[in-house]
């Protein structure tokens, strides 16, 4: 057996959000299935980490749109008279 084939199970991609490789017995996985379903796994990590980090940009730039606005708000309480 491969090392890595431990592995390789809990790290494949199923629609339900976790990962493992469903409804395959180990017998099934031939040399080329089990670098087929790693590459598989690679490259659906590397899709969501984009999605990820496209993510935090815009929360980023939301956050900053967020900050000008607030401290707009502060600047003009501040110049407000109290009476």
């Amino acid at each position: 057996m491969h090392p890595l084939l431990p592995y390789l199970l809990t790290l494949s991609h199923s629609t339900s959000g976790s990962y493992g490789l469903q409804g395959l017995h180990l017998g099934q996985l031939s040399p080329f299935n089990s670098e087929m379903y790693r590459m598989k796994t690679v490259w659906t990590l590397e899709l969501h980490r984009r999605e990820n980090d496209q993510k935090t940009v815009a929360l980023y730039v939301e956050m900053k749109d967020m900050m000008k606005v607030l401290v707009q708000y502060v600047s003009n309480e501040e110049s407000r008279p109290l009476c």
